[in-house]
């Protein structure tokens, strides 16, 4: 895609609004994840200057070679930091292999907050993959006992 930087970053601005999140750019570009010793120096102190409470990151063992670099970014900075922040992860529909959800969250209350930052990645086609994402929630819902109450639910894994 021409202009993907742009693109993508407008997309990220535009979701970052939504979920009243700040933004972190690590240098990164799509498809490009680099993992070495000056990106794990950059991303730590990015995020040494963030000072988190609570930090998710996606599961290490996923198809896209972006979120495995990324995961294992966010790890590195979390524990060269101290281990200050709570730490998740969490998985993603059709990317994530072998994750073991062990914690669950209601999001019912911010559901509709979730899926409009989905959608604010038009470039990224999220009414293709979105309908995935739901009913991985679905799903969760269901491993958590609580889906009787009709709430929706996200994992969170240690």
């Amino acid at each position: 895609m021409k202009d993907c930087g742009a693109v993508r970053t407008a997309e990220a601005a535009k979701a970052r609004t939504i979920l009243k999140a700040r933004p972190t750019f690590a240098g990164q570009y799509d498809g490009k994840a680099i993992v070495d010793a000056e990106h794990y120096d950059e991303f730590r102190k990015q995020f040494d200057g963030r000072k988190p409470d609570i930090v998710f990151a996606q599961w290490p063992i996923d198809k896209h070679r972006d979120h495995r670099a990324l995961s294992n970014l966010l790890l590195d900075a979390w524990m060269e930091s101290g281990k200050k922040a709570a730490f998740y992860y969490y998985d993603i529909a059709e990317d994530t292999m072998m994750f073991t959800p062990e914690e669950f969250v209601d999001i019912t209350a911010v559901e509709a907050r979730k899926r409009a930052a989905c959608f604010a990645h038009a470039s990224q086609q999220p009414e293709k993959w979105y309908p995935l994402e739901a009913e991985l929630t679905r799903l969760h819902g269901a491993q958590s006992g609580y889906v009787a109450r009709g709430g929706v639910f996200e994992t969170l894994g240690e």
